[in-house]
């Protein structure tokens, strides 16, 4: 495979996607990546599918920064989960550790954290929330901007989905809850 490359990703590759992914019956959508904009559509096909599609689901997305070069900071997280504002997301912003295919202990990214929730969740009986579940991983970090310690509650208020540290027991799942804040 040397020489070879991934490409970019564009917009009408996440459509082209979501439109094949409305054939099949799913329960979770993972979306890996932190672009707002891709979160937007993958929002716009599970309203779809929760109405006129007929087959009901969720996705789980990880949050970048503005720059999407790291973890977003408490105000833009909390602006993320706003934006989207739907019964069909869970969001995350903190990265976590686990060791990577070649056995080094490696951060990674929001994205991959949110690949971890939605494993636990289809690992799951349908309804089982995840909240207090502990998650298969070594460390969980956040921008400096909050902890979960001091913050948990108002990130959980602002529907984010954050993970903890419980000395000597492990990480786990604060509160599993949706981005759902507000109803017209």
């Amino acid at each position: 495979l040397t020489g070879g490359v991934e490409g970019t990703t564009t917009a009408t590759h996440w459509q082209n996607a979501l439109n094949w992914l409305k054939q099949i019956r799913a329960n979770t959508v993972l979306v890996m990546t932190g672009d707002p904009a891709v979160h937007a559509m993958v929002k716009s096909h599970c309203q779809y599918m929760g109405g006129v599609g007929r087959s009901e689901r969720d996705f789980i997305a990880g949050a970048l920064n503005t720059a999407m070069d790291g973890l977003p900071t408490k105000t833009e997280l909390k602006a993320q989960a706003v934006d989207l504002n739907t019964r069909h997301a869970r969001i995350v912003g903190q990265s976590i550790e686990r060791y990577n295919s070649a056995g080094v202990r490696t951060v990674f990214d929001s994205t991959y954290y949110a690949a971890i929730l939605a494993g636990m969740q289809a690992g799951s009986s349908v309804g089982t929330s995840l909240t207090h579940k502990y998650m298969n991983i070594l460390g969980i970090n956040q921008d400096a901007s909050w902890n979960p310690t001091d913050d948990s509650e108002e990130m959980i208020q602002g529907g984010v989905v954050v993970g903890e540290n419980i000395d000597g027991v492990g990480r786990r799942v604060v509160r599993n809850v949706t981005t759902h804040l507000t109803s017209n």
